[in-house]
């Protein structure tokens, strides 16, 4: 076998890693050279191999030589994934551009990696989406001339206590940490982790109690009794039953919501929030007159009750209001894995990834259409679609019905004053 001597800093390498900085780009060229992928990084693969049990799917970001797999338990499925395509099947992802691996693992290994990307919290928070195990390592900084760790090709510098607050932070719980080895810039630790589940505070407001706060501060304008309960009763199912994916809200209003699913969720799973975050738009074509009627007393502040007037008053900001009535339910949005997608429909709800539950609160006839549209493909098998306006106007009810007619891989498991229909096949 040929021997592939590990890298030497050199001034070099120093001069392009500071122009990859710069950039935030990777570099390409140096990992397309099987020659430069060291021999002893199988030393490391192998430590990594004792930490992944039998009968495992492991995705293996920055494969390199692709030495995990034959050291890997019984019966596991090994996925390789790199910046360069090593082998047919190999998935081609740049970190450094925001890219990641499709799907859902066992296991997710990213060794020797992180030193090389430019933000290491967007790989650490993809992969928590994505399995239930990590096995990472990091070449930790020792306080040595950050010169050589440049000349090396690294561009970021953690100290170990740095590094395990960025694995903590974004939801990772470190289950070990085992020293691989010693350089003259850094100690290098290989960690497993699982993540961590969110810890219930004794007082912490229970569930009922969060509903009834809503809707007295005008926070949701799911007012009706029923439609937030039969959120949580889908969202409790959802998780009892291990519905994989996603979970969507499009029409967040003022978050509340939002804030029940939030708490009925497991921290780890991702809540996707689309909205335009200021005053609705206008109706279209397929809505009626009491649409029209509805969106210009809106429009023109002339509404009544404290929920209405709250969304007027708040709508040249709502997205800091949703923050804000978050913290208030002791969520924190990134901890919980929440984010903000802003804009209309037709450019910012764009999905690739499998969906457990969407909840479909946007009033208009086009604005479900859609949603439909983008969502209803990804969902999951018993992945459910909720429709909170189905009886409220007449241009959302038109479009659901419209697609159930012709779409039979859904059918209806609940209908009062919302409509929610679950993917049966």
């Amino acid at each position: 076998m040929q021997n592939r001597s590990p890298p030497q800093p050199n001034l070099e390498r120093a001069r392009q890693t500071e122009e990859l900085m710069r950039n935030s780009e990777t570099d390409i060229d140096r990992w397309r050279e099987f020659n430069n992928l060291a021999t002893q990084w199988d030393e490391r693969a192998a430590m990594a191999a004792e930490l992944i049990g039998e009968n495992q799917r492991v995705l293996d970001i920055g494969a390199g030589a692709m030495a995990l797999e034959l050291l890997l338990a019984n019966n596991c499925t090994y996925i390789p994934a790199d910046v360069v395509e090593r082998r047919p099947g190999c998935q081609v992802v740049d970190l450094n551009k925001h890219e990641f691996p499709r799907g859902e693992y066992d296991c997710i290994t990213l060794l020797g990696v992180l030193e090389y990307i430019h933000d290491i919290t967007w790989p650490l928070k993809a992969a928590l989406r994505s399995t239930p195990k990590l096995i990472v390592t990091y070449c930790c900084n020792t306080g040595a001339d950050l010169a050589d760790r440049r000349g090396l090709g690294w561009v970021n510098d953690y100290s170990k206590i740095e590094f395990e607050e960025v694995l903590t932070s974004i939801g990772w719980k470190i289950d070990s940490c085992n020293f691989v080895k010693r350089g003259s810039t850094n100690i290098q630790y290989m960690y497993s982790c699982v993540p961590r589940q969110r810890s219930i505070s004794t007082t912490q407001v229970p569930i009922k109690e969060v509903l009834k706060a809503l809707r007295a501060q005008g926070l949701t304008f799911c007012g009706r009794p029923g439609k937030l309960e039969t959120l949580v009763a889908v969202l409790q199912r959802i998780e009892q039953r291990q519905i994989p994916g996603i979970l969507i809200e499009a029409g967040v209003a003022m978050g509340g919501s939002a804030i029940v699913t939030a708490r009925s969720k497991m921290q780890t799973r991702p809540l996707h929030l689309y909205d335009v975050f200021e005053m609705l738009p206008p109706p279209g074509q397929g809505d009626d007159s009491h649409a029209q009627k509805t969106y210009e007393k809106f429009l023109n502040g002339e509404v009544m009750g404290i929920t209405s007037q709250n969304y007027v008053k708040h709508a040249n900001h709502l997205q800091d209001f949703i923050i804000q009535n978050m913290q208030q339910f002791q969520i924190d949005p990134e901890t919980e894995h929440i984010y903000f997608h802003r804009g209309l429909f037709k450019d910012t709800l764009v999905i690739d990834e499998m969906v457990a539950f969407a909840h479909i609160d946007c009033d208009w006839h086009d604005s479900v259409v859609t949603c439909i549209e983008r969502i209803a493909p990804h969902i999951a098998i018993g992945g459910v679609m909720l429709f909170d306006d189905y009886n409220s106007f007449t241009g959302c009810r038109k479009a659901v019905d419209n697609w159930l007619s012709t779409d039979k891989r859904f059918k209806v498991i609940h209908q009062e004053w919302t409509l929610a229909v679950k993917r049966a096949v």
